[in-house]
């Protein structure tokens, strides 16, 4: 009940309870008496009344809708259509449902996008198969361990480089050359002697 219904309600007791019948009130230039006051009060409640059952009755059928999960079935409906008669048939637009056509790309966006991809193929310096296999390490020619454990690798036309120190040592395979403690240098491939 809004705040003037509430006062519409006080303003009909109050008419009723307090005002002769034979009384008239001069209203807006009007004289009433209080069977018109109480009449002109009593039909404006009615009409709020009426109002709110309105409301509750909207309310009540708008609940209903939700429950009732048209927007999902219709949803589903125009999907099963689409199967049916094809994305793209001229007859979808007989239901109501827009025809899905694929959106061809201009020029200028597939150049951009040629560009854009270049661009983040050099950016992440992305190979192919045919770039990796162009793609060779230095060739090494010798490995030098010295008498503290430290290894350096000589590559083809490089100075010797340490390199890192092995924090274990690996157990040497039956069959592969041996180093000697000292400078000495073991070449790579070559069976030693």
């Amino acid at each position: 009940m809004t705040k003037e219904q509430t006062q519409l309600q006080q303003l009909l007791a109050g008419t009723q309870k307090d005002l002769p019948a034979t009384s008239a009130v001069d209203v807006d230039g009007q004289q009433l008496k209080q069977s018109d006051l109480v009449a002109k009060l009593q039909g404006w409640i009615q009409l709020y009344e009426q109002q709110d059952a309105a409301k509750a009755a909207a309310s009540a059928a708008a609940t209903a809708l939700k429950a009732a999960g048209i927007t999902q079935f219709r949803v589903s409906l125009g999907q099963a259509l689409k199967q049916v008669l094809g994305k793209s048939s001229p007859l979808l637009a007989d239901f109501g449902l827009d025809i899905t056509q694929r959106k061809v790309p201009t020029t200028e966006t597939r150049i951009l996008a040629q560009a854009k991809a270049a661009a983040t193929r050099a950016a992440r310096k992305t190979m192919g198969a045919v770039q990796k296999k162009t793609v060779k390490g230095p060739g090494v020619t010798s490995v030098t361990v010295s008498p503290n454990a430290e290894t350096s690798v000589v590559s083809a036309g490089a100075q010797p480089v340490p390199a890192a120190v092995p924090t274990a040592t690996a157990p040497q395979a039956a069959g592969s050359p041996l180093v000697a403690s000292g400078a000495d240098t073991v070449p790579i491939g070559g069976g030693g002697k």
